[in-house]
C-alpha cells in the first residue's frame, strides 16, 4: 500500500524522555494509559514522560467524507490549538501531531498536548468539587474568562462548536 505519514514536533525544549516518547506515529500508538476520554474515533489518556505530563490524544477510526478529503479531525484540532496560542488564548500547548494517509484518506492519527497542571475540566469540577462551582466569585471568573476568550473566537470569525464543559479547563483554587 501507499501510506504516508506526516509527524511535526511543535515543543522546543522537550526532555529526551519526552523526545524519544513522541519522535514518530508508531512510538505514539504504542503508549499506553488509563483512558480520560473516549469517542467511537478517539481515545485521550494521560502519559508521565520525564519532567511534565502529557495528554495523548489517538484517532483510531476515521469515518464519513472528511476522512477522504480536506483537514482530517486530527490536522483540524491540532491547528486550532495552534491558533489559540497565536490568538493568546490559554490552551494546553501542542507538543506533536501527525497523521497516516492512503491518497487523501486520513487512517489514524495523534495529537500529544502538554499537561496544564492544576486543572480539570468544568463536569469533572462539578462532579468532583461541587462547592467550586457553586462559589459565586469563582463561577463568575470562569464565566467571564468564558465569554472573553469566546468573544475572541467569534471576533477572529471562529466557531468551536463543541464549546461544552468537558472542553473547558479551569484552577482548582478558589
Amino acid at each position: 500500500m501507499l501510506k504516508k505519514q506526516r509527524w511535526k514536533t511543535e515543543a522546543s525544549g522537550l526532555d529526551n524522555a519526552a523526545v524519544e516518547m513522541f519522535c514518530s506515529l508508531e512510538k505514539v500508538f504504542a503508549l499506553s494509559g488509563p483512558a480520560v476520554a473516549r469517542d467511537s474515533e478517539s481515545i485521550v489518556f494521560r502519559v508521565d514522560g520525564g519532567e511534565n505530563a502529557y495528554y495523548v490524544k489517538r484517532y483510531h477510526k476515521t469515518k464519513g467524507i472528511r476522512s477522504w478529503f480536506g483537514l482530517s479531525r486530527i490536522r483540524r484540532e491540532a491547528e486550532n490549538q495552534l491558533l489559540f496560542k497565536r490568538l493568546e488564548i490559554p490552551a494546553a500547548e501542542v507538543v506533536a501531531y501527525g497523521e497516516e494517509h492512503i491518497f487523501t484518506r486520513t487512517l489514524r492519527g495523534a495529537l500529544i498536548t502538554l499537561a496544564v497542571e492544576d486543572t480539570a475540566d468544568l463536569a469533572s469540577t462539578a462532579h468532583e468539587k461541587p462547592h467550586l462551582i457553586q462559589n459565586r466569585r469563582w463561577a463568575r471568573q470562569v464565566i467571564s474568562q468564558v465569554a472573553q476568550i469566546t468573544r475572541t473566537l467569534h471576533d477572529y470569525r471562529f466557531c468551536h462548536n463543541d464549546l461544552k464543559w468537558r472542553n473547558i479547563l479551569a484552577t482548582q483554587d478558589e
